[in-house]
């Protein structure tokens, strides 16, 4: 399932429900379920087309793309295209 298909079947859940006649708890734990579908995806650096993977001080690498540095395990940016394996 993806995940525009998943938030199409909570929101049908949610529109023909009882939880939809609740502002309290069930409502927002499905407004929050669907919320956190629609954020995007997070690459990793060590995971972008753009990282060419060399490591600098302390794990450090520039990123000639997003134009700064990052650390390179943990970094991410919304320029990150993911790397095809």
């Amino acid at each position: 399932m993806e995940k525009e298909e998943a938030i199409e079947a909570l929101n049908e859940i949610f529109d023909d429900s009882e939880y939809s006649r609740f502002d309290g708890w069930y409502g927002t734990a499905m407004n929050m379920a669907i919320e956190a579908l629609k954020q995007p995806e997070i690459i990793r650096c060590k995971d972008c087309i753009h990282s060419d993977g060399i490591k600098m001080v302390d794990g450090w690498t520039y990123c000639a793309e997003g134009m700064t540095l990052v650390k390179y395990e943990d970094g991410y940016c919304s320029e990150a295209r993911r790397r095809e394996e």
